[in-house]
C-alpha cells in the first residue's frame, strides 16, 4: 500500500500542473499533500479511529477523486496539456550533464542508505520512532502517559509521515526516506529560489549543487530526524513568499504561504525563528504596495497555519497549560549585549573547525574562551545562555548527523557576503539585498531564543540551505563559468566522505550497512546496549510475554524493545509505560480500553527493587540486574497471579 501516496503526488502534481512552473507545480504538490496528511491522521484521531483500513481508504479516495478531476480537466482542455518537451535537455551543455549526473548519484545513494539502514539515532530511540509505535498501538495522536514528556509536545509533522508509511508498510523500512525525500523536495524549491533572485541555469543547478554537498544534511537525509524536513516546508515558504514580492500577487499566494508556514512550525520549533523575518517581510510589501488587501492577505496565511497546529495546540492545552510547550532548559534569559554576542560566536564557532586540522581547531577553541573572559568578560558557560549539562567546546567528530559541523559552506557564505558587502552599491536596491537581510535576522533570532548545545549544529541546516541561492547568485556574478563548475565538483567530491563514510549507517567499513544485520544495525551508535537490549527480550521470549510494560526514566532508549519484541513474536504485542509520575499520568483516561495488562516489566534505573506494585498487580523480579554501561541497570518483574 506504500505506492498509495506516490500515486497520489502524481496524479496532483498533473491535476495542477503548469508548463512554465513545473518545480512550483512540485512544491505545491507537496504542501497539498502536507496539509492532507496532517488532517487526515489528526481526524481519523478524533474518534480513535486510525487504523490501516481507514488510512488506506483515505488514500484510495484521494487517489479516485484525483483520477475524476484530472480526466474531467483533460476532457475540458479536449488535449494533453502535460508533455515534456526533451529539446531543452538535449541541448544542454555537457559540464551542465557532468553535475547534473553529480547530483543524481549523491541523492540515489543516500536513498539507497535510508532504504536499506534503520533508524538508529539517539532521539529515534527515545521518541521519534517510539511516539510512532503508540500512536498506532492507540489509533489515535491523542497524549498518552509516558514517561519521557518530548513524545508528546514535540511537533510531530515528521513523525506524522513517518507514521503513515508505518501504517501502510507495516514496517519501518520506509521511515528514513520522509528526510530523504525532503532532501529532494529542497533542492527542487532552492534552485526555484535562485531562479527567482536573478540567477542562470548554472546559478540555479550550484544552488542545488552547494545544498546537497552540506555534511549535515547529507547525514541527516538518511535519518529519522527532522531538521530537513522542517528545512523543505521553510524552502517552500520563503520560495512563494520571494514569488509573491516578485509578481505582487500577495492575495492569491497568501493562502499557499499560510500552509507552507503551518506545516513548518509544525515539524519543529527552530520553523518560529527562521520563518519570522520572511513572514514579516512579505506582510511589510503588501502593507507597502497593496494596504487595502493587507488583512485579508493575513487572514488567508494565519487560518491555514493555525488550522494545521490547532491538533497538537488543544492537546498541550488541555494537559500543559498552554498551547506551544517547550522544555525551559532550551530557552535563553538574555538580560545584556555580551550575552546575545556570546551566544551568537558560539553558534557561528561550531562551524569553524576544519576536519585533519586539529591545530587549527584547538586555537579557535582557546580564542573563543579568551574573548570570553577578556572581552566580554562573562563565563563562557553562563546558565542563561547554555544548556545545562554540557560545556563549550569545538566538535571533535565530524561525520555524526548530532553535531557535524558545515566548515566549508560556512567559509564559503562568509566569503559571499564580504563580496557582497564589497559590491553592495551594485545590490543596494536588490531583491537579493532584502533576502540576506531576512536570513541573517532569522539567525540572529535563534540565537537571542535557544540555548546554546554542543549539537546546536544540526539546528543551522535550513539556514544552509537558505544560503544556497545567494551564495550562488554572488559567485556567479564575480566568478567566471569555469570557476562555478570547479567550485561545484569539488563540493560534489568534497561530500562523499559524508555520503560514503556516515557514522550511523557507513558504506565504506567492513561492518556496513549492507553485511550488517538490520537488528544489529539499531544499535549502531550505542553497541554497548545490543547485549543487554537482546537478553532482557530473549528472557520475556521463554516467558511467552509480549506484553510488556515499561518504567524508564528519563530518554533511556525505548524503540529497541519494540523492534526486538516484534522479532521474536508472530503475534501483537503492546508496550506501554508504568509508574509515570509526570504530568502526562493524567492522560491514562485517554488510552484506558487500549491498556492490557502487562505480563511483565522492563525497568530501566539506578535502584534495584525486589517487587514493583502497579495498577495492574504486583511485579517480582524474575532475573538478577543487567547493568548498563551509562547507568543504572535493566531489571524484568513476572506479574505475580
Amino acid at each position: 500500500m506504500i505506492v498509495l501516496p506516490i500515486l497520489s503526488f502524481i496524479l496532483l502534481f498533473f491535476l495542477i500542473f503548469q508548463r512554465q512552473k513545473k518545480r512550483e507545480s512540485i512544491l505545491i504538490t507537496s504542501i497539498i499533500l502536507g496539509a492532507f496528511l496532517t488532517g487526515l491522521i489528526e481526524f481519523l484521531s478524533l474518534f480513535e479511529q486510525l487504523t490501516t483500513f481507514n488510512v488506506v481508504m483515505s488514500w484510495l479516495v484521494l487517489t479516485l477523486l484525483s483520477i475524476i478531476a484530472l480526466c474531467r480537466k483533460l476532457r475540458l482542455k479536449k488535449q494533453s496539456k502535460f508533455s515534456f518537451s526533451l529539446s531543452v535537455f538535449s541541448s544542454l551543455p555537457l559540464y551542465i550533464w557532468i553535475l547534473l549526473s553529480g547530483i543524481i548519484v549523491i541523492s540515489l545513494i543516500i536513498g539507497l542508505i535510508a532504504l536499506i539502514a534503520p533508524p538508529n539515532t539517539w532521539d529515534s530511540m527515545t521518541y521519534h520512532m517510539p511516539r510512532v509505535m503508540h500512536w498506532v498501538q492507540n489509533q489515535s495522536v491523542s497524549h498518552y502517559p509516558t514517561n519521557f514528556l518530548p513524545q508528546l509536545y514535540y511537533t510531530p509533522w515528521s513523525e506524522y509521515a513517518i507514521l503513515n508509511f508505518q501504517i501502510l508498510s507495516n514496517s519501518d523500512r520506509f521511515a528514513n526516506l520522509v528526510q530523504w525525500l525532503a532532501m529532494l523536495g529542497c533542492c527542487v524549491g532552492i534552485s526555484s529560489i535562485a531562479k527567482q533572485l536573478g540567477a542562470n541555469s548554472l546559478g540555479q543547478i550550484f544552488s542545488v549543487i552547494f545544498t546537497i554537498a552540506i555534511p549535515m544534511g547529507i547525514l541527516q537525509a538518511s535519518s529519522t530526524k527532522n531538521d530537513y524536513t522542517v528545512a523543505f516546508w521553510l524552502v517552500c515558504l520563503v520560495y512563494f513568499i520571494v514569488s509573491a514580492i516578485s509578481s505582487q500577487q500577495y492575495l492569491k499566494t497568501s493562502l499557499i504561504i499560510g500552509l507552507s508556514l503551518g506545516l513548518a512550525v509544525f515539524t519543529k520549533p527552530t520553523a518560529y525563528p527562521y520563518a519570522f523575518p520572511f513572514c514579516l517581510w512579505f506582510l511589510y510589501q503588501i502593507f507597502s504596495k497593496n494596504r487595502k488587501s493587507f488583512l485579508s492577505c493575513f487572514v488567508c496565511m494565519a487560518i491555514p497555519a493555525l488550522l494545521i497546529n490547532l491538533g497538537l495546540f488543544w492537546r498541550n492545552f488541555l494537559l500543559f497549560g498552554k498551547p506551544i510547550f517547550s522544555h525551559a532548559d532550551y530557552q535563553t534569559e538574555i538580560t545584556n549585549l555580551n550575552l546575545l554576542t556570546s551566544n551568537i560566536i558560539k553558534n557561528l564557532s561550531l562551524h569553524l573547525p576544519i576536519p585533519l586540522i586539529p591545530h587549527y581547531n584547538q586555537f579557535i577553541e582557546k580564542s573563543i574562551i579568551e574573548i570570553h573572559k577578556s572581552i566580554l568578560n562573562i563565563d563562557i558557560n553562563d546558565p542563561r545562555i547554555t544548556a545545562s549539562n554540557v560545556s563549550f567546546g569545538l566538535p571533535k567528530i565530524f561525520n555524526f548527523e548530532s553535531n557535524a559541523p558545515n566548515s566549508l559552506h560556512f567559509y564559503l557564505i562568509i566569503l559571499a557576503i564580504a563580496i557582497f558587502i564589497l559590491a553592495y552599491r551594485k545590490y543596494r536596491h536588490s531583491q537579493l539585498t532584502q533576502y540576506l537581510l531576512a536570513l541573517i535576522f532569522s539567525f540572529l533570532l535563534f540565537c537571542y531564543l535557544a540555548k546554546w548545545q554542543p549539537w546546536q549544529s544540526r539546528l543551522h541546516l535550513s539556514l544552509f540551505i537558505l544560503f544556497s541561492p545567494f551564495v550562488s547568485i554572488v559567485f556567479n556574478r564575480i566568478f567566471n563559468q569555469r570557476v562555478i563548475v570547479y567550485l561545484a565538483l569539488f563540493l560534489m567530491g568534497y561530500s562523499s566522505f559524508w555520503v560514503l563514510c556516515n557514522e550511523s549507517r557507513p558504506i565504506l567499513i567492513p561492518n556496513n550497512i549492507f553485511n550488517t544485520p538490520r537488528l544489529e544495525q539499531y544499535f549502531n551508535t550505542r553497541f554497548d546496549l545490543k547485549a543487554d537490549y537482546s537478553q532482557a527480550v530473549q528472557l520475556l521470549k521463554q516467558q511467552k510475554c509480549y506484553n510488556v510494560g515499561l518504567i524508564l526514566q528519563g530518554d533511556y532508549w525505548e524503540y529497541p524493545f519494540w523492534i526486538l519484541l516484534r522479532s521474536q513474536s508472530k503475534l501483537p504485542i503492546h508496550i506501554q509505560h508504568i509508574h509515570v509520575n509526570n504530568i502526562s499520568a493524567t492522560t491514562r483516561s485517554n488510552v484506558n480500553h487500549h491498556s492490557i495488562t502487562p505480563c511483565a516489566l522492563l525497568m530501566i534505573d539506578r535502584e534495584i527493587e525486589p517487587f514493583q506494585v502497579t495498577p495492574f498487580g504486583i511485579y517480582q523480579q524474575t532475573t538478577q540486574p543487567l547493568p548498563l554501561s551509562f547507568s543504572g541497570s535493566l531489571q524484568i518483574y513476572q506479574h505475580k497471579n
